[in-house]
């Protein structure tokens, strides 16, 4: 596998105010493929964007080293990286037009004028937005500024392109067009992408390779359908989506899976990350059935519903089981044959259902 990017044993500690010392990256490693949109995902402190800043070199790591095919990069100051970093704040320069934020860097370069003037009429068509140039950032929107902040960044045809929480700024129907054009952009130049969020949508729909983070460390490394699917711990179940954790016992193991008791009842589960005497068996809301066939092939419980909160695309239910703890299922559509207070019987199928160590 060529490797564009990799971090070895990377660790970053800094000092907190009051005076002990805070562990932000601790003995990291990871490879980014040649070519690959790989998004750094975890919650607020996490050191996901402590990481990109030490791939980027804007931060120095206190240990480990930083590769960019094969060449090791930890020393180098950032300029001389061959990255480019598209940042929350698009940071453009409000005295200078269009033309000029993105002709900057290649002005540095003392590129000529007809060069420049050809690379930057090409990247803002890519980015579809010629006929800015003359323009200045406050005379465009949110979404148009970022994607001036996009067309600054490709200009320089970098190696890896690096986005720092780039569409956290934007409204909801603007985040979802950008999310398109950036990952649309990406395939279509060949480039390597790391991109730091704490968005799960956008992680989920923009990635070939989610890296969960929590604690300075990762998590899991996988697809979006890895991480969804099969999360190696409580933690990634309960921050990709919404997923309901049940208690269960470790019964036996076997060639093909775990037997477990879940509120008395025994199941035998495939899909697992490890095992231990306690687990939990994580379970999607959207993979719940209510009011099963009596031949369902899973677990039936019964229970009572708490709430019912209809959202336009499907119904949000809140039931109490009989055996104790209250889960949350789907339905799609606006269904009239449920009601708050009434007793329902719950289905969790074999298939669905992934466990991991409490």
């Amino acid at each position: 596998m060529s490797v564009s990017v990799k971090l070895e044993n990377v660790t970053k500690r800094f000092k907190s105010p009051g005076g002990g010392v805070v562990v932000a990256v601790d003995d990291l490693s990871l490879s980014v493929e040649k070519g690959s949109f790989v998004t750094l995902l975890g919650p607020s402190g996490c050191g996901k964007t402590t990481t990109l800043r030490i791939v980027a070199g804007f931060t120095n790591p206190d240990a480990g080293h930083i590769y960019i095919d094969g060449t090791d990069i930890t020393h180098i100051p950032p300029n001389k990286r061959g990255l480019a970093m598209v940042f929350q704040s698009y940071a453009l320069f409000p005295h200078l037009t269009v033309f000029d934020n993105v002709a900057y860097s290649l002005k540095i370069r003392k590129e000529s004028p007809d060069k420049i003037q050809e690379k930057v009429h090409n990247v803002l068509d890519l980015v579809n937005m010629l006929g800015t140039e003359k323009r200045y950032p406050n005379q465009l929107s949110g979404g148009q500024q970022q994607r001036i902040a996009l067309a600054r960044a490709i200009v320089l045809q970098p190696k890896v392109l690096l986005f720092d929480e780039p569409l956290s700024n934007l409204d909801a129907k603007l985040r979802e067009d950008m999310r398109e054009r950036i990952r649309m952009l990406q395939q279509k130049l060949g480039i390597t992408a790391i991109y730091v969020t704490h968005d799960q949508i956008e992680a989920i729909t923009m990635s070939d390779v989610i890296v969960v983070i929590n604690k300075g460390r990762i998590e899991q490394i996988g697809s979006p359908t890895d991480i969804y699917e099969r999360p190696a711990s409580k933690f990634v179940a309960n921050f990709i989506g919404r997923v309901n954790l049940l208690k269960a016992n470790l019964v036996d193991t076997v060639p093909d899976g775990l037997i477990l008791d879940i509120f008395g009842e025994k199941a035998k589960i495939t899909s697992y990350s490890s095992s231990s005497p306690k687990m939990s068996i994580a379970i999607r809301p959207e993979t719940i059935e209510l009011l099963p066939d009596k031949d369902f092939p899973g677990l039936m419980f019964n229970g009572r519903i708490l709430k019912a909160t209809y959202v336009g695309q499907h119904v949000e239910y809140t039931i109490l089981l009989d055996a104790g703890p209250t889960i949350m299922a789907i339905r799609l559509g606006n269904p009239s044959d449920l009601n708050v207070g009434e007793e329902v019987r719950v289905g969790f199928k074999f298939d669905t259902l992934h466990a991991v160590p409490s």
